[in-house]
């Protein structure tokens, strides 16, 4: 049982490559997402981020998802839908930490 409420899914992790030197700015790619068992969840399409100043931090992630309703781990069967095609679904975790870092591969 999660200690979050029922409303989330869960806790994870953020990580971003630093801000490359000529734009200065993040990049939406190369982000890195553990969830609470510091798993990489690599089967996120969208991450929306929520930052309300007077509530924590939070994320909505659509994610691929498995046959059981929850995001698809490695060996879960992909879920699709009845058009055949991969289905996914809205998670929504808790962030518990972000960060900037230089990651392999990272332009400075």
């Amino acid at each position: 049982m999660s200690k979050y409420p029922k409303q989330f899914d869960g806790a994870i992790t953020i990580s971003w490559p630093a801000p490359d030197a000529a734009y200065g700015v993040l990049e939406g790619w190369r982000v890195q997402i553990r969830g609470e068992d510091g798993e990489p969840i690599i089967a996120a399409a969208s991450v929306t981020l929520h930052a309300d100043p007077e509530r924590n931090v939070w994320a909505e992630l659509e994610m691929l998802m498995a046959d059981d309703g929850e995001p698809i781990r490695n060996g879960s069967k992909l879920a699709r839908g009845d058009d055949g095609e991969p289905a996914t679904r809205t998670f929504r975790y808790y962030v518990t930490g972000m960060s900037v870092q230089v990651l392999e591969g990272a332009t400075q």
